[in-house]
C-alpha cells in the first residue's frame, strides 16, 4: 500500500460498498443494505484499527484543488475523534433501518463523503467533501419526500459559500488554508466569523428551530436522519480545527464569549422548545440542537477541560442521532418513560455525563463562566420538564409514518449507557488527546479512568451517580405489569408557553407569500436562461465567456 493511503482507507471501504450495492442491484441481487451495513461496521472497525494500536499521525497528499491549494487528508486525534461521530450513527443507522438497494448505495457514498469531510486537513478541502454529502443527501430528501428541504439547502448552501468564502480568502492572503499550516497571524476575527457562521448553519446552531429539527417535520425518518447525523459534526471541526490555526486559542477573547452566549442561549431556546412539543416526536427534534448548544458552550470555554467536554459531548450526540430514530413510535411503552429521561440526561447515561462535564468545566474557567454554565444547567432543568410531559403525548403528528427499530433502539441505548459509565475513559482516550493535538493541556489538567473522571476541580463517577437511580427505575418497569392506560384526550399544558411561535410561522408564511414579478422571472428560470442560450449565437457566448476569463484573471 502506498504511504499514507491507508487514511483514506475507511472511506475506500464504504465508496466500494456503494458501486458493490449498485452493481448488484442492477443485476437482480437485493443484498444493497447487507453490504452497506457490513461495510459501516469494517469502516469503523479500519478507523480504529488505523488509530489506536500506535497513534502515529498519518498524512495522504492528494491532487491541487486550486493552483497552490492541495487536497491533504491527514489522521490524528483530532480527526479520529470526530471520525467516529460520523461512523457510530451510521453503523446504527445503516444496520437498523430499512432501505432499498439504490437508498443503501447512496447512503453509503454519503458517509464516506462525510467521513473525508473530517478527515481533510484543510478548509477548503473539508469544504469539497461537506459539499459532497449535503448534496448527496439533498438529491436523497428530494427522492424521498420535499418536506422541509426548503430549510435544509438554504443552510447547508449558506454554510457551504462561507466556508469556501474562508478558505479562498485564506489561500490568498497566507498561501495556505491548512488548518495545522496556517500563519497565526493569518486567522482574523473577520475569518473566524465566517467559520462561525459556516459551523452555525450546517450544524444548525441557531436559536431558532434549525433544520436539525424542521427535518423531524417529514413523514419518513431514514433519509433525513442520516443528514443529521452525518452532517451535524463538520461543522464542530471546522471551530476545533480553529484552534489549531490560532495557536491554541480563537483569534480574540470577545469571540469566545460571543460565541459562549450564543450557544447558552441556544441551548435555552431548544428546552424552551422542547418542553413546549406538540408531540413526543417534536420533544425529540430539539434533544439534538440542545446537545449541540452545551457541546458548543464547551468548545467557547477555550480550556483543556472545557474542550474535551466538548469532545464528549459530540460523542454523546452521534449515538443520539442515531437512537432518536430507531425509537419504536408507539402510542404507549413501559420503556418510554425510561429512555425519554435517557434522552433528557438521567445518570449514568453518556447525556448525563457530558452535560455534568460541561457545566463543570463552565465553573472551573471561572469569571463570568460560570453564569453561562448556569444558564446550561437550567436548559438541562427545562430539558427534564419537556420529557416528563413528552411521555404523555401522542407519538407522532398527523401524516408522520411510525417507524423505529426495536433491536437497534437497545443497542443504542446500551451504548449511551455503557459511554456514560466509563466517561472516564472516553475522556483519556479519544477527548484529551484531540483536545491535545490543537491546545497546550497542563498536567493534570483533565484525565480519566475505568472509575472516574479527574479533573482540576476534583473527580467524580457517572456510574457511581447513576447506577443506583438506574436500578430504582428499571425494576419497576421491567418488573411491574400494569394495564396500559389510554392517552390523555388533550395534552398538558406545557411549563413555559412560548408566545413567539405563531410570529415566527406568520413570518415564514410571509416570506414564502413573495413573488417575483412576471417580467423579471425569466431571470431567474434556469430553464429560460437555458432555452435563451441555445437560441443565441455561439460567437456571442464564446465573446462572453472570454471576456469573464479576462476579467477573473487579471
Amino acid at each position: 500500500m502506498p504511504p499514507g493511503l491507508q487514511v483514506a482507507l475507511p472511506a475506500l471501504v464504504l465508496g466500494a460498498a456503494a458501486l458493490l450495492t449498485w452493481v448488484a442491484g442492477a443485476a437482480g441481487l437485493r443484498v444493497g443494505r447487507t453490504v452497506a451495513a457490513a461495510s459501516s461496521w469494517l469502516a469503523l472497525a479500519v478507523l480504529c484499527a488505523l488509530w489506536l494500536p500506535g497513534r502515529a499521525t498519518a498524512e495522504l497528499a492528494g491532487p491541487n484543488l486550486i493552483p497552490g491549494a492541495r487536497l491533504i487528508l491527514r489522521l490524528d486525534a483530532v480527526s479520529f475523534a470526530f471520525g467516529l461521530c460520523v461512523l457510530i450513527p451510521a453503523v446504527l443507522l445503516l444496520s437498523f433501518q430499512r432501505r432499498g438497494w439504490r437508498e443503501s448505495g447512496a447512503a453509503a457514498l454519503t458517509v464516506a463523503a462525510a467521513l473525508l469531510a473530517v478527515l481533510a486537513d484543510g478548509i477548503l478541502s473539508t469544504s469539497l467533501f461537506l459539499g459532497t454529502a449535503a448534496t448527496l443527501l439533498l438529491v436523497q430528501l428530494r427522492a424521498d419526500h420535499p418536506r422541509a428541504t426548503e430549510v435544509y439547502w438554504p443552510a447547508l448552501i449558506g454554510g457551504w459559500l462561507a466556508l469556501v468564502w474562508a478558505g479562498v480568502a485564506l489561500e490568498v492572503l497566507s498561501g495556505t488554508a491548512v488548518y495545522t499550516a496556517v500563519p497565526v497571524t493569518a486567522l482574523t476575527s473577520a475569518m473566524f466569523l465566517l467559520l462561525v457562521a459556516a459551523a452555525a448553519l450546517g450544524s444548525g446552531l441557531v436559536p431558532w428551530r434549525p433544520w436539525t429539527a424542521e427535518i423531524w417535520d417529514r413523514p419518513r425518518l431514514y433519509v433525513g436522519s442520516l443528514a443529521v447525523a452525518l452532517l451535524f459534526p463538520i461543522g464542530f471541526y471546522v471551530l476545533v480545527r480553529a484552534y489549531a490555526a490560532g495557536g491554541g486559542r480563537w483569534p480574540s477573547p470577545w469571540l469566545n464569549i460571543a460565541v459562549a452566549a450564543g450557544a447558552a442561549l441556544i441551548a435555552l431556546t431548544s428546552a424552551l422548545r422542547a418542553q413546549a412539543a406538540a408531540n413526543r416526536r417534536q420533544f425529540l427534534a430539539e434533544a439534538l440542537p440542545g446537545l449541540g448548544g452545551f457541546a458548543l458552550l464547551a468548545f467557547a470555554f477555550g480550556t483543556p477541560t472545557g474542550i474535551t467536554a466538548g469532545v464528549v459531548t459530540l460523542l454523546a450526540a452521534s449515538v443520539l442521532a442515531a437512537l432518536l430514530p430507531l425509537l419504536p413510535e408507539t402510542e404507549q411503552s413501559r420503556a418510554a418513560p425510561l429512555l425519554l429521561a435517557l434522552v433528557a440526561g438521567i445518570p449514568p447515561a453518556t447525556t448525563f455525563a457530558a452535560r455534568a462535564l460541561v457545566v463543570q468545566s463552565g465553573f472551573e474557567a471561572g469569571g463570568g463562566w460560570g453564569f453561562l454554565a448556569v444558564a446550561a444547567a437550567l436548559a438541562w432543568l427545562l430539558g427534564f420538564a419537556g420529557a416528563a410531559r413528552a411521555g404523555l403525548l401522542p407519538a407522532t403528528g398527523r401524516g408522520a409514518e411510525p417507524g423505529g427499530s426495536a433491536a437497534g433502539a437497545g443497542l443504542a441505548t446500551l451504548i449511551l449507557l455503557a459511554g456514560g459509565a466509563l466517561v472516564g475513559v472516553l475522556v483519556a482516550q479519544v477527548g484529551l488527546p484531540a483536545t491535545a493535538e490543537v491546545v497546550s493541556v497542563p498536567p493534570g489538567a483533565v484525565g480519566g479512568g475505568l472509575v472516574a473522571v479527574v479533573t482540576a476541580a476534583g473527580g467524580w463517577a457517572a456510574i457511581a451517580l447513576g447506577l443506583p437511580l438506574l436500578l430504582l427505575v428499571m425494576i419497576p418497569v421491567v418488573a411491574v405489569r400494569r394495564p396500559r392506560a389510554a392517552a390523555p384526550a388533550t395534552a398538558p399544558p406545557p411549563l413555559l408557553p412560548l408566545p413567539w411561535t405563531a410570529v415566527q410561522g406568520r413570518a415564514r408564511n410571509r416570506l414564502r407569500s413573495l413573488r417575483i414579478p412576471e417580467q423579471y422571472r425569466s431571470l431567474v428560470n434556469p430553464r429560460a436562461v437555458e432555452a435563451a442560450m441555445g437560441r443565441g449565437q455561439p460567437l456571442l457566448w464564446a465573446v462572453l465567456l472570454l471576456a469573464l476569463a479576462v476579467a477573473v484573471n487579471r
